[in-house]
């Protein structure tokens, strides 16, 4: 239950945020393929690269597919350290989705590991759009990727991958992936060069948009004001999912692209809601106390109902120190304004005490919606819960 009380409190600008971050981990069994698939622009004389981590006996194959007539691709494979391992210009294999001039590199087992590097570019320094394919013969990650939630993988990220993407004028990059109900997955979209102003949407089949994020309106020191963000998107349905990456109203540039595959296992449904009205003056900062358990979603959004207010949120551990914060949103929620505040499914790793804080960004007063949402596996806790189906399937 929530619960207001006042406090003095210090300058919203001067909060330390306490950030959530861990390493991945890696399994000891292989297990079925799986498949990833990136599509990016090359521009003349330079060279795509995709990063990843990969256990000692993995192996793949890598394929990179034209998308226009004119590119031909050339893919070359390196250890993180530079250790050159393959290479490949035109496909020997017959594969009748692909042209003769595209490349791939067929079966390599990868010797140790660690991190692992492919560079793309065309051939004579031709630029053109590349559609990147990793298919995973053996992922020794796969076991804790698919297992059920359990509580360390609340703290430690069952694996993170960074590639850094040119998008230009009203161009896309996507990333597709294919994922199940119940896993739970955070996208960043960081601007490394240019003038470029990063959106990220994430669609179900191609087709239907199930969030986007233009600007993450927090103060997360690990992301411009101009970058965006989608944390801890839970999947609701099995299927392929494609993540759109492009630059606002034509901007372009560099940017560094993160996808971590948070946990596996969590519930799917819509979770428990507390919606209270109240109001602040100007500098002043309501608290609302909430005890959370480990494993706990929370979403918290603060809806003005005055002109004068433009609210912020944070939600504080018990020490008083702010976990997450947002000031202007920044999805394409039709909801809420643009300048409301909305923190969508922080995951609690540790239970106890905590508040939510509310107050005004710019020193404003009125009227304000509080609403909180907590999304609770019972599971964690030997609890019995059926949840809902999705749209009743």
């Amino acid at each position: 239950m929530l619960q207001r009380h006042t406090r003095t409190f210090i300058p919203f600008a001067l909060l330390f945020i306490v950030l959530f971050s861990a390493a991945a981990a890696v399994g000891q069994q292989p297990s079925t393929p799986r498949v990833e698939i990136y599509t990016s622009k090359i521009p003349f004389g330079e060279t795509y690269v995709y990063r990843f981590i990969a256990a000692e006996g993995d192996q793949v194959t890598i394929t990179a597919r034209s998308v226009d007539g004119d590119f031909d691709p050339r893919v070359t494979l390196v250890s993180e350290a530079g250790q050159f391992l393959a290479a490949n210009d035109d496909a020997v294999i017959p594969d009748p989705a692909l042209r003769g001039s595209d490349a791939r590199i067929e079966g390599i087992m990868l010797p140790e590991t660690g991190g692992y590097i492919i560079e793309i570019s065309g051939v004579q320094g031709v630029g053109g759009t590349v559609e990147l394919t990793i298919d995973w013969l053996v992922d020794q990650m796969f076991t804790l990727r698919r297992q059920e939630a359990i509580a360390y993988q609340l703290r430690n990220p069952i694996s993170s991958e960074l590639s850094v993407v040119e998008v230009y004028p009203y161009d896309r990059s996507l990333y597709v992936f294919d994922a199940r109900r119940g896993e739970v997955y955070s996208f960043y979209a960081r601007a490394l060069s240019g003038d470029i102003d990063p959106q990220l949407s994430v669609y179900y089949e191609d087709t239907e948009l199930i969030d986007a994020n233009d600007d993450h309106g927090s103060t997360d020191p690990s992301l411009g004001p101009g970058d965006a963000r989608i944390p801890n998107l839970i999947i609701d349905r099995d299927g392929r999912y494609f993540v759109e990456v492009r630059g606002y109203a034509g901007t372009q540039g560099s940017i560094g692209f993160t996808v971590v595959h948070v946990m596996n296992g969590a519930l799917a449904y819509p979770g428990t809601e507390t919606e209270i009205e109240d109001s602040v003056a100007p500098d002043e900062f309501k608290h609302y106390d909430l005890d959370l358990r480990v494993g706990d979603f929370v979403s918290i959004t603060v809806q003005a109902r005055s002109s004068l207010l433009d609210p912020f949120a944070a939600l504080l551990d018990a020490d008083g120190a702010v976990l997450i914060d947002n000031d202007n949103h920044g999805y394409n929620d039709a909801d809420i304004d643009f300048f409301d505040a909305r923190i969508k499914n922080y995951l609690i790793a540790e239970p106890g005490s905590y508040s939510v804080m509310v107050g005004s960004a710019r020193g404003g007063e009125g009227s304000y919606t509080l609403t909180v949402n907590i999304k609770r596996d019972r599971r964690l806790f030997n609890e019995s819960y059926t949840p809902p189906p999705f749209n009743g399937g």
